[in-house]
């Protein structure tokens, strides 16, 4: 039987990526509603205002090492590696990129960003390594 324990990790991200868009809606209607951007700018998003961009990138950002993130769960699934430090890294991973994200979307300071995404990268890698050892 494969256990569901790394679906939740997976499923918590999943759901930041949701949350993303609906606050990315939210804050281009405002941008519209206050003039700094007309519904035009994002018909080919060529013209998109910075304010906008900002939202734009975050969530491109969710399907880039999250992607790589996904299959690691499923993967760690179907070999049934649900174990403890499976699961830490799994858990680290989002709460990174869940930090990751508020920092991209509030002051956006690269100072603090880069270290939350070299945090997260570096969780990344050992859960794939993790699984690659599990596989041998």
């Amino acid at each position: 039987m494969i256990s569901t324990a790394l679906f939740w990790p997976a499923f918590v991200m999943a759901m930041a990526t949701v949350g993303l868009y609906i606050l990315t809606f939210l804050a281009r209607k405002k941008l519209v509603e206050v003039g700094t951007a007309k519904m035009s700018d994002y018909r080919t998003y060529e013209n998109e205002v910075p304010e906008s961009r900002l939202w734009h990138n975050a969530i491109a950002n969710q399907f880039e090492t999250p992607v790589l993130f996904y299959a690691a769960c499923g993967f760690a699934m179907l070999m049934g590696m649900n174990d403890a430090i499976t699961l830490v890294l799994a858990w680290g991973f989002v709460l990174a990129k869940c930090a990751h994200i508020g920092i991209h979307i509030t002051g956006n300071r690269i100072r603090h960003r880069a270290p939350v995404f070299g945090l997260s990268l570096l969780l990344l890698l050992a859960l794939w390594l993790r699984l690659a050892l599990g596989a041998l």
